[in-house]
């Protein structure tokens, strides 16, 4: 049996990508204004400064963020290297410092294209004390906790298309859903690349945070779509997982 196999130039994949932003362009979709974003006469060059600002200059830094900023710079390490074990408290702490409301403004640590929210965080527990392997969890911003779903068997076991971690050796894998229904009908085909921007948002905040706690972590952007549909009980494909974040990496 002779081998078929065809080696595919570099350039074939570049063009699917270029394809594939393309498909995220504007169109002819009229993107709505939101009156409240729109300049009046208090934005005029001549407004009033803010405090600690002069005109046309950029405000001094606050003591207190260069020293935090100088304290968490301090803790960067190798991210594929387990410091310490994660638990489910610290776990938990985490995913609230990084996804929850404020409790005086109930506004998110992140900002969403017409407060249309589509990202959703997943939490699958692979190997954390006091947890069930395999339980997949959903996070809930209005109670700022995590909702069990059931646990998966094995969905999760080609979950990661890359060399450089495994799925099965992260003690926790949070993953980015988006639902795209609202923001679509919202933003066309624009909303994707929103979507995208609200997920690395939050991705940053659990970066920031796991760095913060001494907690080993790595956003991934390889993983198999089919693998996170099967785990997610996705049936919708306008649900969409857009990035994965391990966590207390060995």
């Amino acid at each position: 049996m002779s081998d078929t196999t065809v080696d595919v130039p570099p350039s074939y994949y570049v063009q699917g990508a270029v394809g594939f932003h393309r498909q995220s362009s504007y169109g002819n979709f009229p993107e709505p204004r939101h009156p409240a974003l729109m300049p009046g006469p208090q934005d005029s060059a001549a407004g009033v400064v803010e405090p600690g600002r002069t005109a046309g200059e950029v405000p001094a830094p606050v003591p207190e963020l260069l020293a935090n900023l100088t304290a968490l710079l301090a803790r960067r390490a190798s991210h594929r290297v387990r410091g310490a074990r994660l638990s489910k408290t610290l776990l938990a702490d985490c995913l609230r410092m990084a996804l929850a409301p404020s409790p005086a403004t109930r506004r998110r640590p992140y900002a969403s294209a017409g407060n249309t929210c589509p990202i959703t965080p997943y939490l699958l527990v692979q190997d954390v004390p006091e947890m069930e392997p395999g339980l997949l969890l959903r996070w809930d911003p209005d109670t700022a906790a995590l909702r069990p779903l059931g646990r998966r068997e094995s969905a999760h076991a080609d979950l990661l298309r890359t060399q450089q971690l495994n799925a099965r050796t992260v003690q926790a894998v949070v993953l980015l859903v988006a639902d795209l229904q609202e923001i679509g009908a919202r933003y066309g085909e624009r909303s994707y690349r929103y979507a995208l921007v609200e997920a690395g948002q939050i991705a940053q905040n659990l970066s920031l945070v796991f760095t913060a706690a001494g907690v080993a972590h790595c956003p991934v952007g390889g993983f198999d779509d089919v693998a996170a549909r099967e785990l997610l009980g996705a049936r919708d494909p306008s649900e969409a997982a857009l990035c994965v974040h391990t966590v207390a990496l060995p």
